[in-house]
């Protein structure tokens, strides 16, 4: 009795497993990649970045699941490659590397598609390179795109050499290959020249990836004008440049408002000065005025009337000397 119930676990485990991977089989023939860009660049002496565009369709009439039990999603990578990340449209995907394929946990619904990138750095010791594309998926068209300038050239008995075109104001040696079918193994060497400018020192990987220095941003950095200089001093001379614009500013406007104040309290001071010597003067005006009634000079109604006059204009004055005093 133990015996048939052992054979009978085993039948059930086989019919499973065997149902997991016919799954898996049919869900790889209901995928198609429409087409898939290869961008390397070189990161110095013997770093190459690797930006891997693929956009895959679903081409059944049902949603194809993908996930680690049932890797529907999977593409090839090389061995020994470092910081490897996988997006769409800026958004990171879930994803595990399983015996050097990138498994990504997603869902493609019935005839759609879907297109994500994966970026990862390469290690490269030695002058040549040879390495090869094989995907579970008929591919329609591969492209592989490498800078002119990037000091590596690329040989292979199936890539077409379609030459050099400009993107984004930039040079690529531009190699391509149509109708892959699903399995086909595209082989290519990578043939290395001695570059004369390194974006990426191998100390820079060697001490890790900080996150912030990725592929995306040093490729940006490699096509501005500015790619000559060391990206660390351009950015320290910029940041000069801006605080002594800034400080510059605020200097000037200081100096300005001191300026102004200065003109404005010796303004202030000259009107005080003239205050008071008119009231100086309106004194010594009632004074005389005094000194004329008191000689018969003038009558008491021109006495009062020239008085009620200078005292009007010498309160005025007064109240405008307390103004400042207060």
């Amino acid at each position: 009795m133990n015996k048939r119930n052992k054979i009978f676990s085993l039948l059930i485990t086989f019919v499973l497993l065997f149902s997991m991977s016919s799954s898996v089989i049919a869900n790889e023939q209901q995928l198609t990649i429409e087409i898939e860009h290869l961008v390397l660049e070189r990161q110095g002496d013997n770093i190459i970045s690797v930006m891997d565009m693929v956009a895959l369709k679903n081409t059944s009439n049902e949603d194809i699941i993908s996930n680690i039990e049932n890797p529907a999603i999977r593409i090839a990578i090389p061995e020994h490659v470092i910081h490897l990340t996988v997006g769409m449209q800026g958004t990171e995907l879930p994803h595990a590397v399983v015996d050097n394929e990138v498994v990504v946990d997603y869902e493609i619904p019935a005839e759609r598609s879907m297109d994500f990138a994966i970026n990862y750095f390469l290690s490269i010791d030695s002058e040549e390179m040879d390495f090869s594309i094989i995907r579970d998926y008929p591919i329609k068209t591969l492209n592989i795109y490498v800078p002119a300038n990037a000091g590596f050239v690329i040989d292979s008995p199936h890539l077409t050499d379609a030459g050099a075109m400009s993107i984004e104001q930039r040079t690529y040696n531009f190699y391509t290959i149509s109708s892959v079918e699903a399995g086909q193994v595209v082989e290519a060497t990578l043939i290395k020249r001695q570059s004369n400018q390194s974006i990426v020192t191998n100390d820079r990987i060697d001490q890790g990836y900080d996150g912030f220095h990725n592929p995306g941003h040093i490729r940006f950095w490699e096509g501005s004008p500015f790619a000559a200089m060391e990206p660390h001093l351009f950015t320290l001379i910029v940041v000069i440049i801006i605080g002594f614009a800034i400080g510059n500013y605020f200097y000037r406007w200081h100096v300005d408002d001191k300026k102004l104040k200065e003109q404005k309290k010796s303004q202030d001071d000259d009107i005080f000065i003239r205050l008071y010597k008119e009231e100086a003067v309106l004194k010594k005006k009632l004074a005389e005025l005094q000194i004329k009634l008191d000689n018969n000079e003038i009558d008491e109604e021109e006495f009062t009337k020239r008085k009620d006059i200078f005292k009007k204009k010498l309160i005025n004055v007064k109240l405008k000397i307390k103004e400042f005093t207060e």
